[in-house]
């Protein structure tokens, strides 16, 4: 749609900036609706973050306190 209408009012510099200005719209637009989705979410529905310790060796340990 960016590519018709910025033609118009801005020349060969609106075929330029379509595409960065829609991948930046798209961009917000999936951010927006991720919030929205994730505010909806129950809590006990997240995904807990795993919790990484490292032993006396050196390596990693992951665990999950739930």
């Amino acid at each position: 749609m960016l590519l018709f209408v910025l033609p118009t009012f801005m020349g060969l510099d609106g075929i330029i900036w379509a595409t960065p200005i829609s991948d930046l719209l798209s961009f917000i637009l999936a951010t927006v609706m991720l919030i929205i989705e994730f505010s909806h979410m129950p809590k006990e529905d997240m995904p807990d973050a795993a919790m990484v310790n490292k032993n006396d060796s050196g390596e990693n340990i992951v665990s999950s306190e739930g």
